[in-house]
């Protein structure tokens, strides 16, 4: 099983597991397990201890039980948590964060997606977009904006898997191969 189709199994046995918990179950569980990916993320050590295979399962759990102390981790994290350790699955912490989370925006009906400019958009147009965009997909969405200065003119974006490519390079490019063929 590859890294990917796993860790989307995992993130949705938590995922499940929290809605049928009830209440904010759910968002506490999602908060709890970006904290864990984010400290894996932000200490090297960590990250090593997660993916040798060389500590046990067992010096894993202790570790994972000191920093669910500090970090005031919900006990079905811990348990998911002691969980990847003895499957040898924490090194997969970092995407199963990130299904957990399309997941959790799939239920609260958000969707995820970047827009890269080829010039800085101020905020009031970063607002109009938005808002044209949320009403054309009817759902909430949150839009990491970036520069590009290589797209020319335009923007791009990307939702999800589909991508809107309304960039002059593109653009540019297209004309060029028609050019090219002769039509």
């Amino acid at each position: 099983m590859t890294g990917s189709v796993a860790a989307r199994r995992y993130a949705k046995a938590l995922f499940d597991l929290a809605k049928t918990s009830g209440g904010d179950a759910p968002e506490k569980a999602g908060a709890d397990i970006e904290n864990f990916a984010s400290l894996a993320r932000e200490s090297a050590a960590l990250s090593a201890l997660f993916r040798d295979p060389v500590f046990s399962p067992e010096e894993k759990r202790n570790v994972i039980a000191a920093l669910a102390d500090r970090l005031e981790t919900g006990a079905m994290v811990r348990d998911f948590l002691s969980l990847l350790a003895d499957k040898h699955r924490l090194d997969l912490l970092d995407k199963i964060a990130a299904e957990y989370r399309v997941l959790l925006d799939a239920a609260r009906g958000i969707l995820r997606g970047e827009m890269v400019s080829a010039v800085p958009l101020d905020e009031k147009t970063r607002a109009t977009v938005l808002g044209q965009l949320e009403k054309k997909a009817g759902k909430s969405l949150v839009l990491d904006f970036r520069v590009d200065e290589s797209l020319l003119g335009g923007m791009l974006l990307k939702v999800g898997d589909n991508v809107m490519d309304a960039s002059l390079k593109t653009q540019l490019s297209l004309l060029k191969d028609t050019i090219k063929r002769g039509a």
